[in-house]
This record gives C-alpha cells, structure tokens and sequence, in this order.
C-alpha cells in the first residue's frame, strides 16, 4: 500500500484552494466548492480502499440462525473476513 503523505497532501491543497474566490459566490456554492477540492485531494492521496468479494463473503452473515448457533462461531468468522481485509501482517 502507498504510504500517505501528509507534506504532499497540504501542499496540493494549499495549491487548489488558493484557485477558490471567495468573493464570486454565496455560501453554499463556495462550500460545495471546498468540500469538491478537498475530496478530490483526498482521493488522490489516500484512494478509498474497496473490499474484495472474498473479504465481504467472509464479513457478511451467511445462512440462517440454525446454521450459525453459536456467538463463538460467528466472531470467528468475522475475525477471519478482519483479517482479509487488513492483510496478514496487522493485528486487530
């Protein structure tokens, strides 16, 4: 996984956001505005991070109650779906 920096982060946000002109607009357009620049800088550094099928199988409830008895089982699995979804070297 890229790691995030956060030097570059602001850098490119100072840049972008000095691009807004606060006196061409109300309010609510210029925050619109800023909350746009902002998730399209934060998309670029640190993308959202999309589960793979196999993660949401293991993360998902399958089958009825009957299938599922225990609460030790079902904490199984979803520790197992945790830990495809972090990756073999983090702890939960």
């Amino acid at each position: 996984m890229k790691q995030f920096d956060p030097n570059s982060f602001l850098t490119d946000l100072s840049h972008n956001l000095n691009n807004l002109n606060p006196e061409a607009g109300e309010v609510n357009t210029l925050s619109d505005e800023f909350v746009k620049v902002f998730n399209d800088i934060l998309d670029k550094h640190a993308p959202y991070r999309y589960a793979s099928r196999k993660v949401q199988r293991a993360l998902t409830n399958h089958g009825s109650p009957k299938t599922l008895t225990s609460t030790a089982k079902e904490n199984t699995l979803y520790s197992r779906g945790l830990k495809l979804l972090r990756g073999p070297n983090e702890d939960l």
